[in-house]
């Protein structure tokens, strides 16, 4: 399993990014891909997860062990939060100057 990966952004879609690692492309799914920046150098720390019908990497900016407790408790309770709810969540967070 990988835990994160150092490259930089060749690409920004919607769903996702993709980063290039040693001239491979790995496309990294993310919540807000526009956080990131074209051929800037970036590590992406990630989320590999398998299942029977489906193989995914997610990602994270950060390591949870830079967190401190109130961001480790906001990421807990962002997590839990419909698409929805999160949806509107970042639009009040935007809408209000809040960008971290």
């Amino acid at each position: 399993m990988y835990d994160y990966m150092k490259g930089f952004v060749t690409d920004i879609r919607p769903e996702g990014i993709t980063l290039e690692v040693n001239n491979i492309g790995y496309f990294i799914n993310v919540a807000n891909p526009y956080t990131f920046e074209i051929n800037k150098d970036t590590t992406v720390y990630l989320h590999q997860q398998i299942k029977e019908d489906e193989h995914k990497i997610d990602y994270s900016k950060v390591s949870l062990k830079e967190l401190d407790e109130e961001e480790l408790y906001l990421l807990i309770t962002l997590t839990n939060m419909s698409l929805d709810e999160l949806k509107e969540y970042t639009h009040k967070q935007m809408a209000s100057g809040h960008t971290r």
